[in-house]
């Protein structure tokens, strides 16, 4: 039977749980109405992933209305670079719930609800004798982020993909501690789950584990190890595969496709059509195809081991593997993960990135500085004490410290690469602290519940506080982009429209169009490339002067004064001359023009005759 004093434990754990997860609630909906309130600012950058990823779920959502398999599956299909988790989340609430962005955002207020919740118990885990102040420590830290309640109301991937990592380290440390089939498998569908929704959070987990697993390796699994692979005939093995069309195929293919990465030819000219073959992608999945296939002839790979082991393989790393058949998709993975994925020539200099990446962690992620130096005081704090940490807090720590150095030499610095692991530093530091006051004997107890409570009550206000990032601009400014598209939008009806644009917001063109028009077929953005030469922008426009088929025709003409113009649009004055081009269309009459001078923005409409 249960003793006393487990019972009363379990029914603290119990209520010190609930009242977190109530307070998170409470709060989701204070914010969430403050958004409601006025969303429009959310829209203030021209060219953003946003856009991107809220026409993604747009998309799939008009097509599940409107009982359009093709169209679903069309745009599902696309999701490479970016994995379809959180759009298929956001597309199931505007399928249930209406095309409005102002919905699309719960599933990135989830993902903060959950981010707090497995922070508590993650934190929880990690201290043996005083779990919950950690985790009340830890929840409250979480809460109190600027940055975290910032992308709790917004369309991108962080605050999903911040709960899927802790969520993964959360069922690694049960599994770890209590291992069973069960356990297993939910650590592998978190797993799963969040390779699905960001390609670069999976890996600075799985990092992470496998640095961890390596610290609870011994000598004896080394030497199952050795022995293992020393009782496999490599002659014969290798023999056979000589004698394989499949493993044949796979190298050929694989070595063609090193062969063009490493000489990046030039596109080729075959039947009057220009053939491009760099970058091989096509090449690098059938070489894939090849090899998966391969694999399966020699029975069922994902059933080999131990219980456990079965367990990851079979509901984490098939998934993977079937993923990666389709078209481009271990391509685009391996590029999104390398150091070919950049934005700039040249990486910053390390100490550039190491003040930038301070700056955003002291300013963004912390409501004040004295904030920022405690929490990483505390993580030096369980640093100390890493080798008495269980499985849970050395794989957080780890998770900071690898995390930390790769997002220093990442040839990209963006602020919010620090947003799914910059919880664990949180939760890390937290359990290091309550483990602290753990060993003052019995005036540690009260000691640690009360820091618990003055850290909670000194941080409570600025859980009220709308959140902060430097790439989501200002929520306080009245000034959005929605201003520009809703100028054109009201008398463009619901007809067959072309839209064109000085600059390269095709995402942002679409999706204002489809939130007020959810049709899939009423509009195009012919010109899809920037920058592009005034010849080739001529011969675009030529191209689909012959074979358009639109009633009203849009210019959307952003000035390089303007705040919102971007220079990646390359040659102004040849984009600015398509209005004279649609002007000389005997197709088209001018129909109307705006000026939107805090823009710096010109919008001209033409009709067909």
């Amino acid at each position: 039977m249960t003793s006393l004093g487990a019972r009363t434990s379990l029914r603290t754990d119990r209520v010190c749980l609930a009242l977190v997860l109530a307070a998170t609630l409470g709060l989701a909906v204070f914010h969430y109405a403050q958004f409601r309130s006025d969303p429009r600012p959310l829209w203030n950058g021209i060219v953003h992933d946003r856009s991107g990823h809220y026409q993604f779920a747009q998309e799939m959502a008009i097509a599940l209305r409107r009982a359009d398999p093709i169209s679903f599956f069309s745009t599902l299909e696309k999701a490479k670079v970016w994995p379809p988790l959180h759009g298929l989340c956001a597309a199931a609430v505007l399928a249930v719930g209406g095309i409005d962005y102002r919905l699309a955002v719960l599933p990135s207020l989830v993902g903060w609800i959950a981010t707090a919740v497995f922070g508590f118990l993650l934190a929880r885990r990690c201290s043996a004798s005083s779990g919950n102040v950690a985790g009340v420590i830890a929840a409250a830290m979480i809460l109190a982020s600027p940055a975290l309640r910032a992308y709790a109301l917004d369309i991108m991937l962080e605050s999903l993909g911040a709960a899927l990592t802790l969520a993964a380290l959360y069922y690694y440390s049960v599994a770890r501690e209590t291992p069973s089939l069960r356990t297993w498998r939910w650590f592998a569908l978190a797993l799963t789950f969040l390779f699905f929704e960001k390609y670069n959070y999976w890996l600075l987990v799985v990092l992470a584990l496998s640095a961890t697993e390596l610290i609870y390796l011994t000598a004896g699994t080394g030497a199952r190890v050795w022995r293992f692979f020393r009782q496999i005939d490599w002659k014969r093995a290798l023999r056979g595969e000589l004698r394989q069309p499949l493993t044949w195929l796979c190298v050929v293919v694989a070595l063609t496709a090193l062969a063009i990465f490493v000489i990046h030819p030039g596109p080729l000219s075959l039947g009057g059509k220009r053939v491009s073959l760099y970058p091989p992608n096509n090449l690098v999945t059938i070489a894939y195809v090849a090899l998966f296939f391969r694999l399966l002839s020699l029975g069922k790979p994902w059933q080999i081991g131990p219980p456990a082991l079965r367990q990851i393989l079979t509901w984490h790393c098939l998934p993977l593997a079937v993923s990666f058949l389709f078209p481009r998709r271990l391509s685009t993975f391996i590029w999104f993960l390398g150091p070919l994925n950049r934005d700039q020539p040249s990486p910053a200099p390390i100490g550039e990135a190491a003040r930038s990446f301070l700056d955003a962690l002291v300013n963004d992620y912390h409501p004040a500085k004295w904030v920022a130096v405690a929490a990483v005081l505390s993580f030096v704090l369980a640093l100390c004490t890493f080798r008495q940490m269980r499985p849970a807090g050395r794989a957080l720590m780890l998770l900071v410290l690898i995390s930390a150095a790769l997002t220093l030499v990442h040839p990209n610095h963006k602020s919010r690469y620090l947003h799914s692991w910059l919880p664990a530093l949180w939760i890390a530091g937290a359990a290091g602290l309550a483990n602290s006051f753990a060993r003052a004997g019995r005036a540690g107890r009260p000691l640690a519940v009360a820091a618990a409570v003055a850290i909670t009550a000194s941080l409570s206000g600025d859980m009220l506080q709308p959140g902060r990032a430097p790439e989501l601009g200002k929520r306080g400014e009245k000034s959005s982009l929605l201003e520009i598209t809703d100028t054109y939008l009201a008398g463009v009806g619901d007809r067959r429209v072309a839209i064109f644009s000085t600059v390269p917001c095709r995402q942002l063109l679409l999706w204002t169009y489809h939130e007020r028009y959810p049709r899939l077929d009423k509009i195009e953005t012919p010109i899809k490339d920037y920058p592009l030469s005034p010849d080739d922008l001529r011969t675009r426009m030529d191209s689909w002067a012959a074979t358009n088929h639109a009633d009203v025709v849009v210019l959307v003409d952003i000035a390089p004064d303007s705040p919102d113009y971007l220079p990646m649009a390359g040659d102004y004055a040849a984009f600015h001359q398509i209005g004279e081009r649609i002007s000389s269309n005997p197709q088209f009459f001018r129909s109307r023009e705006w000026s939107l001078p805090h823009h710096a923005c010109t919008i001209t409409t033409w009709t067909r005759k």
